[in-house]
């Protein structure tokens, strides 16, 4: 179940992870660099220098050593919470091999074996023949001996939690925002209901907020813990999309159910037109999750490569600079982006803007050395 009290390594871990500007795939790449977080939280100043980090980050870091986690450490003591990085034997072996595995989770409740696990989601605006549907699939999933997976949203979300537990089955609930709060507050009763199931998890310091950025790489996590997606309904713009195209850059399923011609299900019926598998019920989305060959031991891609005389690791001062001379869209997009990379569906929620006029942008912005492409249509500002 990981760990319950902070050790010297998980208190380093999360001391470096309160640092403005270092996120998940930075984290990552520092305990690559330096093998371990206490090594990089306790590095001279020329080690941070030459790992490639800019000088306000490197302040940043020696500020974090000399106070530590302060106030934060109240929150960690929280009952029932534990830590579980990703070099414990109990972390999600699925979520490992993603492309950029959160380096620490936290959990209230218990993750368990993880490998039989469905992500099920879909619209915060579903109709209710949908809702329903997802209710149903969900507890005949959880009967089947799945974990359901969703992310706690209203909506379908919320009616696949409720199904996993209408069927005596788990569910895992991923939040994008720090566990010292539940999201939307309307669901806190049955947030406690899903830690008593299965467990409430987060990547996120326990009193982070709920911001719009974090739910495109919170659905990396739901799509990354399980063997298929299903999408229930979604229209074009949403984040249930975000979850599914993640799923397919890791080479898992995508199940979608089908639905007639309307805007509520325009995104899932497109799923479907592209190559994913339709369902309509528990027994067809169990039977095709049960005849899929067995998920390999590795799946992940790897980092991209650098280039000759490129610093290890993003210099996020750089990437705060705003360029000059940009456009309305221009500006969106660029207030959308961040050091992290952020998937181009992601963006194009986050801005509202059509997904030409945003991967146009994107162009532009690439072709002026701003903007930096990731693998699975990423992008982040470039250092």
């Amino acid at each position: 179940m990981g760990q319950t009290s902070l050790d010297d390594e998980t208190r380093a871990l999360i001391t470096l992870s309160l640092v403005p500007g270092v996120g998940a795939t930075m984290l990552g790449k520092l305990l690559e660099h330096f093998d371990s977080a206490r090594s990089c939280l306790s590095a001279p100043e020329s080690l941070l220098r030459r790992a490639g980090l800019s000088s306000r980050l490197v302040v940043a870091v020696m500020q974090a050593r000399e106070r530590g986690l302060g106030q934060a450490e109240d929150l960690l003591h929280a009952p029932g919470l534990s830590f579980v990085r990703k070099d414990d034997p109990t972390y999600p072996r699925l979520l490992k091999e993603i492309y950029d595995p959160p380096p620490l989770l936290y959990v209230k409740g218990s993750l368990g074996e993880g490998e039989r696990s469905i992500a099920i989601v879909g619209s915060r605006w579903a109709d209710a023949a949908s809702l329903r549907r997802a209710r149903e699939i969900a507890a005949g999933a959880a009967e089947g001996g799945f974990t359901v997976v969703s992310g706690l949203a209203e909506g379908v979300d919320t009616q696949a939690h409720l199904g996993a537990l209408d069927g005596d089955g788990r569910t895992v609930a991923v939040l994008a925002n720090g566990l010292a709060t539940v999201y939307p507050v309307r669901n806190t009763d049955l947030a406690e209901r899903v830690t008593e199931s299965g467990a409430l998890i987060s990547e996120r310091r326990m009193d982070a907020a709920p911001t719009a950025r974090n739910f495109p790489s919170r659905n990396r996590i739901i799509s990354g813990m399980c063997r298929a997606t299903l999408v229930v309904q979604a229209p074009k713009r949403s984040g249930a999309l975000i979850t599914a195209h993640r799923a397919l850059e890791e080479g898992r399923e995508v199940f979608a159910v089908p639905w007639d011609d309307c805007d509520e299900a325009a995104g899932s019926n497109l799923l479907i037109q592209d190559g994913a598998t339709p369902v309509s019920s528990a027994e067809e989305l169990v039977e095709a999750v049960l005849a899929l060959p067995e998920a390999p031991s590795s799946t992940g891609r790897p980092l991209p490569s650098r280039k000759e005389g490129e610093a290890d690791l993003p210099a996020t001062e750089q990437a705060e600079r705003v360029p000059s001379n940009l456009t309305d869209n221009e500006s969106a997009v660029w207030e959308a982006l961040s050091a992290e990379p952020t998937h181009l569906d992601a963006l194009v929620q986050l801005t509202g803007l059509p997904a030409g006029a945003v991967g146009g942008v994107l162009l532009l912005l690439e072709m002026r050395s701003v903007v930096r492409q990731y693998p699975g249509k990423r992008f982040a500002r470039k250092a």
